[in-house]
């Protein structure tokens, strides 16, 4: 008996919860219909604003080998050969550099304003909105995918947004390149001047050597002059040992016409460099090294691959419509339900009131 009254009481609580709505429906309905009608001004008004991103991804192992053409075939010099790694680690330094973000902001964000506009505010409420524009971060450790960075532009117009990561990925690529082709030049001032340096030790070398033979055949031709010693004496009708003949002491024994035939010849030599084996090959490797120049190799190298496209968004990212109209709906509905219970409560005090006075007056 006393569920059934129980049950008899809720039911009758919510059939009076649902005519008091149903006779307030008008202020609920216009507590929904304003609330989506702000929402609808507030979308109306507000500029969208697009976002497009960009995955930065190392470059493929082939992508690099360009560098490192015609730096191979030298034979007294081993050259640098450039890495992916490192390629890429010097373009990571330029995309997050802050020389590279200030050049952006000058010439490309800041004209787009135009000159009007950036005076009338100071520069520092300029660079925090460019802040705001442009990110670039590292791609969580656990993407599928290969990128490494994420760079992000937001602008009003979807196509500049596109524009400028593009712009801004050629302004990184531009400073690395400059970079390279410093370090590259930089390499070709040392090679060279190792190889003038080597090259004129061992031509000083190789000239102080025949002028020390020189001397000494000089010597010895004197010595066999007065023992008059003319041609080798082969006594016993043995060759003679050249080792021993070559010592400046036994020099003599050659006798003075081998040894005068030899003064002549060493003194009408114009170079010594056929006679240096490493001193043709370094004279050689200067000379291939001199010619070789692979500045265009530079400018043509991929430093980075984009993990997919860049695309022009569709879809603005503020103001979320969907989210907006759904919040204005549940707002105008709470606020709609609310005002009609205060008023059916207000109403029922009138009522209750005027029943009171009603009494009294009787």
């Amino acid at each position: 008996m006393n569920n059934y009254q129980t049950n008899r009481t809720h039911s009758n609580h919510f059939i009076k919860l649902y005519n008091t709505f149903m006779s307030q429906k008008t202020i609920i309905l216009s507590s929904v219909i304003s609330f989506l009608l702000m929402a609808s001004i507030y979308i109306a008004l507000t500029t969208p604003i697009y976002q497009t991103s960009a995955l930065i991804a190392p470059p493929q192992l082939g992508d690099v080998d360009i560098l490192n053409k015609g730096r191979q075939g030298f034979s007294t010099i081993s050259l640098h050969q450039f890495t992916k790694k490192e390629i890429f680690e010097l373009f990571s330094q330029n995309l997050f550099s802050s020389s590279t973000k200030q050049l952006f902001f000058n010439q490309v964000f800041l004209p787009s304003i135009g000159e009007s506009y950036t005076a009338a505010k100071p520069i520092d409420y300029w660079r925090a909105r460019y802040n705001k524009t442009m990110s670039i971060n590292n791609v969580r450790i656990n993407n599928p995918t290969s990128a490494k960075y994420i760079i992000t532009i937001q602008n009003k117009d979807p196509h500049i947004a596109k524009q400028w990561i593009e712009q801004y990925l050629d302004f990184s690529k531009n400073k690395t390149i400059e970079m390279l082709l410093s370090i590259k030049h930089n390499m070709d001032t040392e090679v060279i001047s190792q190889l003038e340096i080597k090259i004129n030790q061992l031509t000083t070398r190789t000239r102080k050597i025949r002028y020390n033979r020189i001397a000494a055949l000089k010597e010895a031709l004197a010595i066999a002059d007065r023992t008059n010693i003319k041609t080798f004496p082969f006594l016993d009708g043995t060759k003679p040992n050249l080792t021993v003949l070559n010592k400046p002491e036994m020099m003599y024994l050659k006798g003075s016409q081998e040894i005068e035939s030899e003064i002549k010849t060493l003194t009408a030599r114009l170079s010594d460099k056929p006679f240096t084996t490493l001193l043709t090959k370094l004279e050689s490797d200067y000379e291939q090294y001199q010619q070789y120049n692979n500045d265009n190799n530079i400018k043509n190298v991929t430093l980075f691959k984009l993990d997919g496209n860049i695309e022009v968004p569709d879809t603005p990212m503020t103001p979320k419509k969907a989210l907006i109209i759904t919040l204005s709906l549940i707002l105008g509905l709470l606020c709609g339900v609310f005002l009609a219970i205060l008023n059916s409560v207000f109403n029922d005090y009138q009522a209750k009131q005027h029943v009171v006075n009603k009494e009294v007056f009787i």
